[in-house]
């Protein structure tokens, strides 16, 4: 108590605190302070008292460790002479900045300046400072989830309002932040509507330090010269591309699928026109893009050809950017979600767009590190939503360039070792599928061949992909879908293609291969839409064969346990009814997946569990199985009423 300035005050304490190790310890020193206090108390300058009750807040409330220091610090200051109702208002929004600083290790820091701000609220002591304090504490408090933080965040924000206290540049922001990262169906509306707030008082501020400038004849960029006027008007409000980012990502993580687009959008195109304008002093940056791109993702149904249109655009502006100003260039995840927004597009000449953003993607990894600010490597993925853009597109070649951008794939892998690129089945799939969809008469020749491509890769490498069952399956569906210009000879090719694919696989499964390699579902329902095609494109043709081959696909089918509605209903249209009713035992082909024995479809997710006599004959009672799913609605409210009726839950 014999010093006479603050510094030495705080060196005293922290040397004091130096020594503590509990919060027995923490107590004594309590002790020790209030008689420090006591001190400061009865000095004769009156300016001494409030600089050093403003050290003594600062060092008792940084020395907190544990959440029970916390609370003595606090009982102290409310206790002794550092009184918050003698404290005059700026030691309690030191204290309020200090309990700020720490709620990131303390949890009930928070706790305590809400307790605190209710007091100043009700001597009508609160200020702008006291609700940015608090909303800084809840922003920084780690025990608290990050929509918890934005909830009680706002309320502070909205005790501000009601209080007609206006809300500076720091609250807004720090509002926009919370609320950019939390996931609340209403974060995106109230980022976006502290966005706009924050818009508005920059563009007043920005337009009185016009008016000034103009009045007393200063360009805004030039320094004021000491003969001039001062000018008043100051830049309280500012705004940086990181408030764009976070609302941004909010509207991308919105629930609101088919609006989120448009009005993320809108504010990226706003921020373009301000810049060019000269309202903001930045452009926006490649995570503004980015979020932009993920928010178009998330589209589905129709709305998946407008995200594709909305991607190219997009990816176009970004790399006109980097091209004529030397502005960074789109990220790798830019690059990828734009080619996978893409590859779901069947719109004519796009897919050549995809292959465009691809060789720019090669491009700019083949630049030096100095010049290329991003680590921008193409991956399978990439080449494989490129090669899945061919197979929807409406191009003549689309085959020839999903294959080329396939061999690209290998030879990179095979001469530079680029294991990243390294084409996975995904992407052999995806070939036949451009296959599938195109008008060769041949078409069922080149998948099988693509099959055997990747057969042989795989024998003489084994770190290449091994075709699955799904593998075969694409090519089945090459040879169950002919093409227009097809004649009955390629038709007829195809259903042996089929036919030899399915005993091969029937042979690996009854010799037990290690492949694992065995039909399903799909495999018999593809097989018998293969007998069907060739029927209804020409009826005149010797049906014995075709006969003998559907009947044989359907005992498999059944021997196997992979019957379902789909096996089902493409046997009707192969077989005739006639051999239908004969096969199945019944002539029903909408439920007739209740009427069957169990074993025929043990193997699926969904079995009937009556019996086999019962289905046969059509005795007994019907027993439809609905999906668990579907059990709220109206039609099946009885489900939930003790009805007859079971649910199966899948």
């Amino acid at each position: 108590g014999d010093c006479e300035n603050s510094i030495c005050y705080q060196q005293i304490i922290k040397e004091e605190l130096a020594t503590l190790s509990n919060s027995q310890q923490f107590f004594e020193f309590s002790k020790c302070a209030k008689s420090w206090a006591e001190q400061i108390r009865n000095k004769k300058n009156p300016a001494a008292p409030l600089e050093q009750r403003q050290a003594a807040i600062q060092i008792l409330i940084h020395s907190c460790t544990t959440v029970m220091d916390l609370d003595l610090v606090i009982g102290f200051l409310n206790q002794e002479t550092l009184l918050l109702e003698t404290a005059p208002n700026y030691l309690n929004n030191i204290i309020l900045k200090e309990l700020a600083n720490i709620s990131s290790t303390i949890s009930n820091a928070p706790h305590h300046a809400q307790s605190i701000l209710d007091y100043l609220e009700k001597n009508e002591l609160s200020s702008s400072s006291s609700y940015n304090y608090v909303m800084e504490a809840w922003k920084n408090c780690a025990s608290e989830s990050m929509n918890n933080k934005a909830f009680r965040a706002q309320a502070v924000y909205d005790r501000m309002v009601a209080k007609k206290i206006s809300p500076d540049s720091n609250a807004l922001t720090l509002l926009i932040h919370l609320w950019g990262a939390s996931s609340r169906g209403d974060a995106a509306f109230r980022a976006t509507g502290h966005l706009l707030t924050l818009e508005k008082k920059y563009l007043e501020q920005e337009k009185a330090i016009q008016q000034e400038a103009t009045a007393i004849n200063i360009p805004l960029e030039e320094s004021v010269h000491e003969e001039d006027p001062p000018c008043t008007a100051t830049r309280s409000f500012h705004i940086t591309v990181k408030e764009y980012e976070a609302v941004l990502h909010a509207w991308a993580c919105c629930n609101e699928t088919w609006n989120a687009p448009k009005r993320a959008s809108i504010i990226l195109r706003k921020m373009e026109q301000w810049h060019s304008r000269g309202i903001l002093p930045f452009e926006p940056s490649v995570g503004c893009y980015r979020a932009l791109l993920n928010t178009w993702k998330r589209c589905d149904g129709k709305d998946r050809y407008e995200a594709a249109v909305q991607a190219s655009e997009i990816m176009s502006r970004m790399l006109q950017r980097f091209d004529d100003s030397g502005q960074p260039p789109p990220d790798a995840t830019c690059f990828s979600t734009a080619l996978s927004i893409m590859s779901h597009s069947s719109k004519r000449g796009m897919a050549l767009k995809t292959q465009y953003f691809l060789q720019r993607m090669e491009q700019l990894s083949s630049m030096p590190s100095d010049t290329n600010m991003n680590v921008i490597k193409p991956t399978r993925i990439n080449y494989t939503n490129v090669i899945q853009a061919f197979a929807l597109s409406k191009d003549d070649d689309k085959t020839i360039n999903a294959e080329k951008v396939l061999l690209r794939m290998e030879r990179l892998y095979d001469e530079y070792g680029m294991a990243s690129v390294r084409p996975n089945e995904a992407s052999y799939i995806a070939t036949i599928s451009a296959h599938i969809r195109s008008n060769a008469p041949d078409k069922a020749k080149q998948a099988l061949f693509i099959l055997q491509h990747m057969n042989e890769r795989n024998r003489t490498n084994n770190s290449n992909p091994k075709p699955t069952i799904e593998t075969y399956n694409a090519v089945l569906r090459a040879c169950a879908r002919p093409s227009k210009d097809a004649e009955l000879s390629d038709n007829q090719a195809a259903l042996r293609i089929a036919l030899r694919l399915t005993k091969a696989l029937m042979t690996l499964q009854a010799n037990r291969s290690p492949s694992g390699l065995k039909c399903n579902e799909d495999s018999y329902s593809i097989l018998l839409k293969c007998c069907s095609t060739l029927i209804s494109i020409n009826k005149d043709t010797n049906n014995e064969e075709l006969d003998k081959s559907v009947r044989f696909i359907f005992q498999q089918a059944a021997r196997h346990g992979y019957v379902n509605n789909e096996v089902l209903e493409q046997l009707n249209a192969a077989a005739g009814s006639i051999m239908y009713k004969k096969l199945v035992g019944s002539d029903f082909v909408k439920d007739a997946i209740s009427r069957i024995p169990s074993s025929w479809c043990r193997n699926l997710n969904m079995q009937p569990s009556d019996d086999a006599s019962k289905h046969n004959t059509g005795e007994g009672r019907k027993d439809k199985r609905v999906p668990s799913d579907t059990l709220f609605f109206r039609k099946n409210k009885k489900l939930l009423q003790g009805g007859r009726r079971k649910a199966l839950f899948f």
